[in-house]
């Protein structure tokens, strides 16, 4: 396997790699920016409301091109390659890809709450035509309209009320899966008369040029107007063997500084315990890229 040094090494090219990426080169830290092939949530973003500096909106994918690019522009170096081992230990680090290792003074990652889980098929033709991955983002186009949120745990829950709270019809969908909220949480559900299913299966959506509906396994046709997924795969089998630790839902447990328990290594963005927002993305990942940049500078 080819050795090569780095400075930094970032797992993980969202808002929040990206970001601490753009901090740490512009430091000049040699900057490696790891990346699977799982596309980014915030190119999944159709139209995003609440980012600032955009009158209007932005659209998720040109965003999240722009970091790129500007990322790039500064001399990080920006690869496709899935990390299967992390040695975190020491001052000298370690990150092994398929082909690689990747020798560094301090480790970030952000490598979000982990890839789409796809939930039906047709999903992906839907995808800003009524098809959300975003409650916060995309929720006050919906208002006085009919949707529903497929999951069904805590995150799940907290964005059925946001929805609620923004006037939006909402029913919580879990495709058959037992649900893991806490009672404050389900209490709120309930309180706010949210209607939970947990029999229903979703097979496919039905519309033409939006999401009109959506069909049961059994076949039935049911009236929507919007439907927001909220499935991903758990990140942390990545850190199973790296004594970092992670807070009760698997996210990895930071300070206020991205700063990790193990010295020279930091989290940020959906990886650690926060919104799910990408301007909150952009600002741990900055705080992460800052924290790297004074760690490095005491070992020199």
């Amino acid at each position: 396997m080819q050795e090569e040094k780095f400075d930094v090494v970032i797992i993980g090219a969202g808002p929040a790699g990206l970001t601490a990426g753009i901090y740490t080169q512009r430091s000049n830290l040699k900057t490696l920016i790891l990346h699977g092939k799982a596309t980014p949530k915030l190119v999944l973003a159709h139209r995003i409301e609440n980012y600032p500096g955009f009158l209007g909106s932005v659209i998720g994918e040109e965003l999240y091109d722009t970091m790129k690019k500007q990322a790039k522009s500064f001399g990080s170096l920006i690869r496709e390659e899935n990390v299967i081992g992390l040695v975190l230990s020491g001052k000298e680090k370690a990150v092994l890809t398929g082909n690689h290792i990747y020798k560094t003074k301090t480790v970030i990652i952000a490598t979000g709450s982990g890839p789409r889980r796809k939930s039906f098929g047709n999903e992906d033709k839907f995808i800003g035509f009524g098809v959300s991955y975003c409650a916060k983002c995309d929720g006050p186009l919906f208002k006085e309209r009919k949707v529903i949120i497929l999951g069904n745990d805590e995150e799940t829950g907290e964005e059925a009320l946001d929805l609620f709270n923004m006037g939006v019809n909402v029913s919580i969908y879990t495709n058959g899966a037992d649900l893991e909220m806490n009672d404050g949480i389900l209490n709120k559900i309930k309180a706010n008369g949210i209607k939970i299913d947990m029999e229903t299966k979703i097979k496919e959506i039905y519309g033409e040029l939006g999401v009109k509906g959506i069909i049961t396994e059994s076949g039935e046709k049911r009236d929507v107007d919007g439907i927001f997924i909220n499935y991903t795969m758990p990140t942390s089998a990545l850190f199973k063997n790296t004594d970092l630790d992670l807070e009760e839902n698997k996210r990895i447990k930071v300070n206020t500084l991205m700063e990790t328990n193990i010295e020279g290594v930091y989290a940020a963005g959906d990886v650690i315990n926060c919104y799910n927002q990408v301007s909150i993305a952009v600002g741990t990942g900055a705080t992460a890229g800052l924290s790297a940049i004074k760690y490095v500078r005491k070992l020199d």
